[in-house]
C-alpha cells in the first residue's frame, strides 16, 4: 500500500501506528523513545527480566499508553492487550498507580499536549489530534480542567515569561 504524511512528527506518528500492529508494546515504547528522545532507553537503564505475572502485564499496558498517545485507547482495548478482564485490569492498575487506567492515560496525553504547546507553534487542533483527542473543544475543556488555564492562555502566559 501507499502511505502519506505531511512531514515532521506526523511521519513518526504514522510509523508508530503501523509498527504497533507488528511489534510488542515494549518494542514500540523503545522505538517511540528513540524517535522523540534521541537514544535507546536500554542504553541508560538496566534490562529487567520479563516475568509473566499481573504486575508485568500492568506495566506493559502502562508502557503501551506512553507509546500510543495519539491513539484514543479504551479500557477494553488495554485489558485485552494484556489478556485481562477489564474490571480486573482496572482494579490492579488502580492499585499500582493510584488512579484508574483512563485517568492515567488522559493525564499522559494532557502532559504531552502541554509540552507540545510550549515547544511548538502548532495549532491547538493539531496538538489535540496528536494527543488522541478527536475534538479540539473537548481537548480544550479537559486541558483547562487539568491545568486551570486554556491551551491558548498557557501559550500567552509562556510567551510573556520565557
Amino acid at each position: 500500500g501507499f502511505f502519506s504524511a505531511s512531514g515532521g512528527l506526523s511521519v513518526a506518528d504514522m510509523m508508530l501506528r503501523l509498527l504497533a500492529q507488528h511489534i510488542s508494546p515494549a518494542q514500540l515504547a523503545e522505538v517511540n523513545h528513540i524517535l522523540y528522545c534521541q537514544g535507546s532507553p536500554a542504553a541508560t537503564a538496566t534490562e529487567r527480566p520479563a516475568i509473566a505475572n499481573s504486575q508485568s502485564r500492568i506495566e506493559r499496558a502502562e508502557t503501551y499508553m506512553h507509546a500510543t498517545l495519539a491513539q484514543p485507547l479504551s479500557l477494553t482495548v488495554l485489558a485485552n492487550m494484556v489478556n485481562m478482564h477489564p474490571r480486573t485490569f482496572s482494579r490492579q492498575f488502580s492499585e499500582r498507580y493510584g488512579v484508574s487506567p483512563m485517568q492515567y492515560y488522559r493525564h499522559l496525553r494532557l502532559e504531552h499536549a502541554h509540552l507540545l504547546l510550549l515547544q511548538t507553534q502548532w495549532t491547538v487542533g493539531r496538538i489535540a489530534e496528536l494527543c488522541g483527542f478527536t475534538e479540539p473543544t473537548h481537548f480544550s475543556a479537559c486541558f483547562t480542567q487539568h491545568y486551570g488555564l486554556s491551551p491558548q492562555q498557557v501559550r500567552i502566559k509562556e510567551s510573556r515569561n520565557p
